[in-house]
């Protein structure tokens, strides 16, 4: 079980056999969970508590990484679009054909100033919750067995 200090809900992680699973609860306000917590510290007395305050720095890597992805599609699809424009034919083949031809469809339907402008928007999403991030980094709070 794992929670930021900052939100209201827990994230369990949990095996069913060999299966991995998670499942996320949310409270309706940080003390309900707090109080939670307590309760299930209390009644799991062979679990160790740990708390890690990430820095501004290990906070910023998922924000900093999703829009590299997302900044580096943009570039590509803008790419397309600017050639789909352009006349070009695209030729669709191999694995996932039909997903290919759905994304080339929607790249020629909002054509090169479309894509720019919906990825734009969620490369600055992304920065505005990477500000957000680096400015009240995380506080983890994970309940474990010992080993």
């Amino acid at each position: 079980m794992k929670y930021d200090q900052k939100d209201d809900d827990i994230d369990f992680a949990f095996k069913l056999g060999r299966q991995k699973s998670s499942k996320n609860v949310a409270f309706s306000s940080r003390e309900e969970r707090d109080a939670f917590m307590i309760e299930l510290a209390e009644r799991m007395p062979e679990c160790d508590s740990k708390t890690v305050e990430w820095g501004p720095i290990r906070a910023s890597l998922g924000p900093l990484t999703f829009g590299s992805v997302v900044a580096f599609m943009t570039w590509a699809m803008h790419g397309a679009a600017s050639a789909l424009a352009a006349g070009a034919e695209a030729e669709v083949s191999g694995r996932r054909a039909g997903l290919k031809k759905l994304v080339m469809w929607m790249i020629d339907l909002v054509g090169p100033t479309g894509v720019l402008v919906a990825g734009g928007l969620v490369v600055a999403l992304t920065g505005v919750f990477l500000w957000k991030r680096v400015t009240t980094p995380p506080v983890w709070t994970t309940l474990e067995p010992r080993r």
